[in-house]
C-alpha cells in the first residue's frame, strides 16, 4: 500500500533521457542543415532532409511532453464521501 505522501511525489524528469533527446535534436539540425547543403553525399540530399526532420520533430515532442507531464499535469479532485440526507431514523 502506498501512504499519502508516495502519491503526491511527481514523476522523475530522468535527465538522462532528455539529454540523450537533446543530443538527437543536434544531430538532426546537422543532418538537416550542414549534410543534406553538401552536394554529393552519401544515401543523397533527400535522406538526409527527411530524417533530420523526423529526428528533431520527434525529439522535440519528447522533451514537450516530459516537461507537460512535470509542470503541467492535471491534479487529480479528491472526491469526498458521500452524504445522504435521509438519515434521520438513525439519529433517533
Amino acid at each position: 500500500m502506498t501512504n499519502r505522501r508516495n502519491r503526491k511525489k511527481k514523476p522523475p524528469l530522468q535527465p538522462k533521457l532528455i539529454a540523450l533527446a537533446l543530443l538527437g535534436f543536434a544531430l538532426g539540425y546537422y543532418m538537416l542543415n550542414f549534410l543534406s547543403a553538401i552536394e554529393y553525399v552519401f544515401l543523397g540530399s533527400t535522406f538526409h532532409i527527411v530524417v533530420g526532420c523526423a529526428l528533431m520533430a520527434g525529439t522535440a515532442l519528447y522533451v514537450g511532453r516530459a516537461l507537460y507531464k512535470r509542470f503541467f499535469e492535471k491534479k487529480n479532485n479528491r472526491k469526498s464521501r458521500p452524504v445522504f440526507l435521509n438519515d434521520e431514523k438513525k439519529s433517533e
